[in-house]
């Protein structure tokens, strides 16, 4: 629908809106252009923005092949401004339950959950005018409430008049790593609470090694349950700062401290790599014990060497790189110093203490 035949309000609403032309937007690394997008190289954001394209790019193929069986012109529908309306929508939507009476869309199963205040997925997402440019802070939580005179936010707390609303994107014990943030919204915090380097994968969990592999290569947990299997991928292969993470370590009854920084998903799923047959069948019946003294070894070794393959990477693209020239390149230098001085501390507390 173009834009001067749109109901006025709506107007005025995408007016507000990051524009696809306005370059001075920091935006996600999905719409970057190469340059900037050089600035993650060696990361695990490179390739992970690199596959969320691809995937996108199918999608559009699809959606237009869609609008031309439909008789639709298309020509002005370009792969940028598709991009584009994703990072908008992306960025600033929320699950349709957020509004009172709407869990009736929901599964019949899910609905128990939304009525004790847990969101799904399963419903539609929505974007709340104004509401979706509400400052993010990670602090105590924000409520909404949605009746027939409009849509409230409301604190726990007293607020002083002037004093700036900022909505949090996560919970107190559920915190976005900076990885997550700027992937998703396109910034970071520089004293996140979650303190975390996240790794690129050292292996495709894919890849079948072992009839009984499949039981290792679901990226998803019991205790991690945020929004959707990509965000439990993230946490999955994200690794704590011992020192800067006010959680403390993701796995803190391994019985190997070094080991304890790691989700213990992640490490079960090494350690089965490693494994000769007989630790494989131990770690069937158990697979967060370690069965042998060789395999905690091993897992331990593989580990360490992962992260300084990926850490000497990021170490030789920081020599190409000059100093930053705009505010992407800005926050994409604080993001991957930050992910290497995590390897570095998890490299070097891992070797003492072990």
């Amino acid at each position: 629908m173009p834009l001067s035949t749109r109901p006025q309000t709506m107007i005025r609403y995408i007016q507000v809106l990051p524009q696809p032309d306005d370059y001075s937007q920091p935006a996600i690394p999905l719409i970057w252009n190469d340059e900037d997008t050089s600035w993650l190289q060696g990361t695990y954001l490179e390739d992970s923005v690199s596959n969320y394209r691809k995937d996108l790019e199918l999608h559009w193929s699809e959606a237009l092949e869609v609008l031309k069986r439909a008789d639709w012109e298309v020509s002005s529908y370009t792969i940028e401004l598709f991009m584009w309306a994703h990072f908008v929508f992306s960025s600033r939507q929320f699950p349709s339950v957020a509004l009172a009476g709407d869990a009736g869309s929901l599964k019949p199963g899910y609905r128990p959950l939304v009525e004790e205040g847990v969101y799904s997925d399963d419903g539609p997402r929505i974007l709340l005018p104004l509401i979706d440019g509400i400052d993010h802070i990670q602090e105590t939580a924000t409520d909404w409430h949605f009746d027939e005179e409009g849509l409230a936010v409301s604190k726990p707390f007293e607020m002083k008049p002037g004093q700036v609303i900022c909505f949090p994107y996560d919970k107190a014990d559920q915190r976005l790593n900076n990885t997550t943030l700027l992937r998703d919204f396109g910034f970071i915090l520089s004293n996140n609470e979650a303190c975390e380097a996240t790794l690129t994968f050292p292996f495709d969990p894919s890849v079948a090694l072992h009839p009984c592999h499949s039981i290792f290569s679901v990226a998803s947990t019991v205790d991690e349950c945020y929004a959707s299997a990509d965000y439990i991928y993230l946490a999955l292969v994200s690794v704590r700062s011992p020192s800067r993470d006010v959680r403390g370590p993701v796995n803190i009854v391994h019985e190997l401290s070094a080991l304890s920084h790691f989700h213990p998903l992640l490490v079960s799923m090494v350690s089965f790599r490693v494994a000769n047959l007989l630790e494989r069948m131990a770690l069937r019946k158990d697979p967060f014990k370690l069965p042998t003294e060789r395999l905690k070894k091993t897992t331990i070794g593989y580990l360490v060497r992962h992260m300084q393959s990926m850490l000497q990477s990021m170490t030789e693209h920081d020599k190409l790189l000059k100093t930053p020239q705009n505010e992407r390149q800005r926050r994409a230098h604080a993001y991957r110093h930050e992910q290497e001085e995590i390897l570095q501390e998890i490299i070097e507390k891992i070797q003492e203490d072990s």
